[in-house]
């Protein structure tokens, strides 16, 4: 293994340290002894392959979970959050709160029905190449395999997208790509996502193996190409920027569908390469 792979390994295994703790005290160098890295080293990678600090990162985490819990019970008190987020005051946390959402806490329940927000992080040295376009997409059939994922086991997701590897050139298979798309979120955070190859409808499918069709659709389609460099700060601030800027700024009407990724070349992207980010338009 490269000191760069182990250093991604590193890097999510972190990340579910940080989810399985998040309200409990930490610090870079606790967070930097579970990763087997001394606290420099680990603190440079962490913000070169998150694209902000250690903490910052934390903090964050920690802000979006308060406006999940907000948005899932309104009897929560917005002096509760302060506390269990490690603020010492509601000020203090109400300034942090509209720094990353842009409104304060006490706004959120009065903008109407609101299912997430995203919270804003610094702009990054290097803007991705996204290029949008629409595409008329036949019926696609995909057969994959399921897994419910949350940051507590993002630990695990390289291991699963390596799983589907086995079943490539299945019966049926249309094409080399791989398709991911989230299939169905739940209340606690967590989220089922599917990782599947492209098939003839009716292929007949070794388990376990799901089957999943989604109906002919126009998309607008977001493709990132990449970048020299660490590939994934670069696809987390791709996605973050489609979320944020491109879909808010496009002109099309988008269907209440699932949305979903296109990986040309499975998980193992290289500078030069791309991945297409499909949403599906209203009719």
């Amino acid at each position: 293994m490269s000191d760069e792979e182990a250093l991604t390994r590193a890097h999510i295994a972190a990340i579910a340290f940080i989810e399985a703790h998040l309200f409990e005290p930490m610090t870079v160098k606790s967070i930097a002894d579970h990763s087997g890295y001394s606290p420099s080293r680990f603190s440079r990678g962490f913000t070169r392959m998150q694209g902000e600090s250690v903490m910052a990162y934390v903090r964050g985490r920690r802000l979006e979970e308060a406006v999940r819990r907000m948005l899932t019970d309104p009897g929560v008190r917005i002096v509760d959050l302060a506390f269990d987020c490690g603020f010492d005051s509601q000020e203090a946390f109400t300034r942090a709160f509209a720094r990353a959402f842009g409104h304060p806490p006490g706004r959120l329940r009065s903008l109407g029905v609101v299912r997430s927000m995203v919270r804003k992080k610094k702009a990054p040295a290097r803007e991705p190449q996204i290029v949008e376009r629409t595409e008329d997409v036949p019926d696609l059939a995909l057969a994959g395999l399921v897994e419910r994922f949350s940051p507590a086991n993002y630990v695990e997701m390289p291991a699963f997208w390596r799983r589907l590897d086995a079943f490539r050139g299945l019966r049926g298979q249309l094409d080399d790509a791989v398709y991911a798309l989230p299939i169905k979120g739940h209340r606690d955070g967590t989220f089922d996502l599917m990782v599947g190859l492209r098939i003839d409808a009716g292929a007949p499918t070794p388990r376990p193996l799901e089957v999943l069709t989604l109906p002919a659709s126009a998309y607008v389609v977001f493709r990132h190409r990449l970048q020299r460099g660490d590939i994934y700060p670069q696809i987390n601030t791709a996605r973050e920027l489609i979320r944020t800027r491109y879909l808010p700024h496009s002109r099309h009407a988008l269907a209440d569908s699932l949305p979903f990724d296109r990986f040309p070349q499975g998980i193992r992207v290289t500078a030069g390469s791309f991945i297409d980010h499909y949403f599906p338009l209203r009719a």
